[in-house]
């Protein structure tokens, strides 16, 4: 699948302290644009509705905030930590995020778009509800994540850890779980229809449809 990475200026404002800009930019319902942040940290704050576009936010961490209904355009997400941050409700188009941490993140009903997540660890993250297109999931772990009624259109996973994640009501038709680890992940039978997967997953996977494979 070819992606398609955020729309960047050449230039970016570098130096700006977000803890500055950011209340009244939130107050004005205004969007932080062409910014380069750097080791910004905010943690269990309100943050709700905050707009971000063509920016890099890197090494940036906001732990325990509230961030529901916020947007993020053409946004590259560098080292930064969102573990345990509120998303529901966000928007994301033409994202990268490349090293993140998001364990316990809540991502409820999300729109993802042209968004990619590279060697990012989202362990027991949650993702119910949130539509899913043109996405890139690398290198990454999403174990004991839930991911029940999802929607999707051009997903794809490389060399993700998905241990005793959670797919209820989520269909895996043409998911190509082959170089992926899925020990131990909650499904809908009905849901397995169509799903990709190597000769030892498949294996595994009797075991949800009762049967005992014999050697």
């Amino acid at each position: 699948m070819k992606q398609i990475l955020p729309r960047l200026p050449s230039t970016l404002e570098e130096n700006c302290s977000l803890n500055e800009i950011l209340p009244s930019a939130l107050a004005e319902e205004e969007t932080l644009a062409g910014l380069h942040l750097k080791n910004q940290y905010f943690t269990g704050e309100r943050l709700e509705k905050a707009s971000f576009s063509q920016c890099i936010l890197e090494g940036c961490r906001f732990p325990g905030c509230q961030m529901g209904q916020s947007e993020f355009v053409d946004v590259r997400f560098q080292r930064c930590d969102f573990s345990s941050c509120f998303l529901q409700g966000s928007y994301f188009s033409r994202c990268q995020f490349e090293d993140c941490k998001g364990i316990g993140t809540q991502l409820q009903d999300c729109t993802f778009k042209n968004v990619s997540f590279s060697c990012c660890n989202f362990e027991l993250s949650a993702w119910d509800e949130s539509r899913l297109f043109s996405v890139v999931l690398s290198q990454s772990n999403f174990s004991q994540s839930w991911l029940a009624e999802c929607k999707w259109k051009d997903l794809s996973f490389s060399k993700c850890n998905f241990t005793k994640a959670s797919f209820f009501h989520t269909s895996l038709k043409q998911l190509d779980f082959s170089d992926c680890n899925i020990e131990g992940i909650a499904v809908d039978i009905k849901d397995l229809a169509g799903m990709v997967v190597n000769t030892y997953q498949a294996a595994e996977l009797a075991g949800l449809l009762g049967i005992k494979i014999k050697e």
